[in-house]
């Protein structure tokens, strides 16, 4: 239970109310002076719905306005914000079981961005990546493309400790000059080998 100061201002009056309905912007409110229609002010950023314990502020001049919504049945919610809002802070942190971002565009940006977890699920129509250098370290990586075309205008270079290619139809290297060095053995085998 809280306990307040009365509630009789110079300025207006503060009095507990229930919302009854909401219709547009306006809300219905049972008060003690009756049905009343208010606004909902700025501050109040949980949204108001039917059946919301809410404190309305009534005005000299007859306007009434939901400050704050008090109690709640259930444990749903839903904040409204202005259509351009800022939230600035040293530290900032969100923490939840579950969460979900629905917007028609998202932009990040900092020094450094962390990701971290035990599965990393993506999928997209397109993707396009820019950057000046990319660094890999993978225990194992595997894929499967219909189509994947590369090119490197400089130098590619790749080293592993084996190495295995296999085509199941054809297989056709193309240089100005090829230059193939084995230490040990260099194995060719096949019905027909053509030179020249």
């Amino acid at each position: 239970m809280a306990y307040a100061l009365p509630v009789e201002e110079p300025g207006g009056t503060l009095d507990k109310g229930t919302v009854m309905g909401v219709q547009g912007t306006a809300l219905l409110v049972m008060t003690s002076q009756g049905v009343v229609r208010a606004g909902r002010a700025a501050g109040c950023l949980l949204a108001p719905r039917a059946g919301d314990g809410v404190l309305t502020a009534f005005l000299p001049n007859g306007e009434a306005w939901v400050t704050c919504v008090l109690t709640r049945t259930d444990g749903e919610a839903e904040i409204e914000l202005p259509d351009k809002t800022t939230l600035r802070g040293r530290e900032l942190s969100v923490e939840s079981e579950s969460t979900r971002i629905v917007s028609h565009s998202i932009s990040m940006k900092g020094t450094v961005l962390s990701l971290g977890g035990g599965l990393l699920l993506q999928g997209f129509a397109a993707v396009q990546t820019a950057a000046c250098r990319v660094g890999e370290r993978i225990s194992r990586k595997s894929g499967r493309y219909g189509e994947l075309s590369e090119q490197t205008d400089g130098l590619d270079e790749r080293r592993a400790g084996r190495m295995r290619i296999e085509s199941e139809s054809s297989y056709r290297l193309h240089a100005e000059n090829a230059d193939v060095r084995a230490q040990a053995m260099l194995d060719l085998d096949a019905e027909r080998i053509k030179v020249g």
